[in-house]
């Protein structure tokens, strides 16, 4: 019942939807962008960051654990 009820709701919608379509799509005004700086001089090259490896969920509740001396040795 609340399926067919559902359904019917989404069905009037669709149709209320179609009937106040517009005739074209509505156009929204941009500010326009600011003009962007020219660098002078060689960019220093970018250092790629060391790569660490990647803590997943149990990794992360493994490493809070350790730090909270729940986790026994051996």
């Amino acid at each position: 019942m609340t399926t067919e009820l559902i359904a019917q709701l989404l069905e009037e919608v669709s149709l209320l939807a179609s009937d106040m379509r517009r005739k074209e799509p509505k156009t929204v005004p941009r500010p326009v962008a600011p003009p962007q700086k020219k660098r002078f001089g060689a960019a220093a090259p970018q250092q790629p960051e060391p790569e660490r490896p990647r803590m997943t969920g149990h990794h992360k509740m493994l490493a809070v654990a350790m730090q909270r001396g729940m986790v026994r040795s051996g």
